[in-house]
């Protein structure tokens, strides 16, 4: 947008009129009727002037018995150039705003590469997290099994007399122990999962 203020514009404009009105005398035109058009590129400079170029192209119609050329036509092609001298000139004051543009530009990427590297930071950070409670969910099960092993052993124990009924009563509570830890690490495993999701933004893992 900055740089689009250098940019050349192409310019054209078209004036019809017509005049009706009384005179004093018969050497001046009562009527008459005349087109102009216009054709022309401006080039603005970084150096805060402008070079303008352009093509009119005229058309004079009276009703003056004595005009020699009527309708007359007239075309010339023009151009200049200006240039200040003091306020206004120069690249450095001209391309400040190019230069704003850019440091614009460069603290966005910065600021988005940090947005970035946050987010594969935290991703990183939560997948281990989830990793971690899904082992400490896999060795929750295998004490749950460890557990029923155990008192399975401890009912045959009991059924043959080895040892007493409150062992197995102790084999129970500790399955019980067991399965709670199991509740407790698949709901953790799930809250991970759920943050990973939140973090990447994707329904399909």
């Amino acid at each position: 947008q900055e740089r689009a203020r250098f940019e050349s514009l192409f310019t054209a404009s078209v004036n019809y009129a017509i005049t009706d009105q009384a005179t004093a005398s018969s050497l001046e035109n009562s009527q008459s009727k005349g087109l102009s058009t216009s054709v022309g590129v401006n080039v603005p400079l970084r150096t805060g002037g402008q070079i303008q170029v352009g093509l009119p192209l005229n058309r004079f119609e009276t009703n003056n018995s004595f005009s020699t050329l009527n309708p007359a036509y007239t075309s010339d092609f023009n151009a200049s150039i200006s240039q200040p001298l003091l306020r206004g000139a120069g690249l450095a004051v001209n391309s400040h705003g190019i230069r704003i543009a850019t440091y614009q530009y460069q603290a966005t990427q910065t600021r988005t590469k940090l947005e970035v590297i946050r987010v594969l930071a935290d991703v990183d950070r939560i997948y281990w997290r989830l990793y971690a409670a899904r082992q400490e969910l896999q060795v929750r099960k295998k004490e749950y099994d460890l557990a029923v092993a155990q008192l399975e052993r401890a009912r045959r124990q009991a059924k043959a007399g080895v040892v007493a009924e409150v062992d197995v009563v102790r084999a129970e509570s500790g399955v019980a122990d067991t399965i709670e830890g199991i509740i407790t690490s698949e709901t953790n495993a799930r809250d991970r999962q759920r943050e990973l999701k939140q973090i990447i933004n994707r329904t399909d893992v």
